[in-house]
């Protein structure tokens, strides 16, 4: 072959490279093709790294649970007495305990304006274990709820909840005594 030919044929591999690469074959020069990842595959290793993501320093695991994800606008209304609609309030963290905590918020009030002065706040709080909540729930001379989660105290306008890991606390204002117990149920059933 003369040195025009090799040229030649060596622009020519070189061309069905870059063809090879931009339609998709993943093909690099001097490597065998590798097969493409299924979607199983990605979907698997994207919910790995979110894991992963969600696992701080320490080793210990983090929950992440939309607190607006445990309580629907229809349910809430239920409990509140009429139309209600739901808002996120922003995260906030705090030391309580000896733990760093994240409170994730949302709260719930009546669209009717006839009915003001009824809300739900319903937080979990995130990085919190049973220790967590054994010392915050300590720290309220609260009575004890039976047959609510793992572990239950409160009182008329305040319930805090330990459920399935998660600790949670919804707090408010609604006509019925036992509507915030009512309204923790409902959110421990959507853990």
């Amino acid at each position: 072959m003369t040195k025009t030919g090799r040229r030649s044929a060596a622009a020519l591999g070189a061309a069905a490279c870059v063809l090879l690469t931009a339609c998709g074959s993943g093909a690099k020069a001097g490597s065998a093709a590798r097969p493409a990842k299924s979607t199983a595959t990605a979907d698997s290793e994207s919910a790995l790294a979110e894991a992963a993501a969600a696992k701080p320093a320490g080793g210990k695991r983090v929950t992440v649970i939309d607190p607006c994800s445990l309580l629907t606008d229809a349910e809430a209304g239920i409990a509140l007495g009429g139309p209600a609609s739901h808002q996120s309030v922003p995260a906030k963290d705090a030391t309580i305990a000896q733990a760093t905590v994240t409170e994730n918020r949302c709260s719930y009030e009546l669209v009717t304006s006839d009915q003001l002065g009824h809300q739900i706040y319903l937080a979990v709080f995130d990085g919190a274990d049973r220790r967590y909540y054994d010392q915050t729930s300590d720290s309220h001379n609260f009575n004890p709820i039976q047959g609510l989660g793992d572990a239950a105290t409160g009182s008329a306008n305040e319930v805090h909840v330990f459920s399935k890991g998660v600790a949670l606390e919804i707090y408010g204002s609604v006509p019925a005594a036992d509507g915030l117990q009512h309204v923790a149920a409902l959110a421990i059933a959507k853990l």
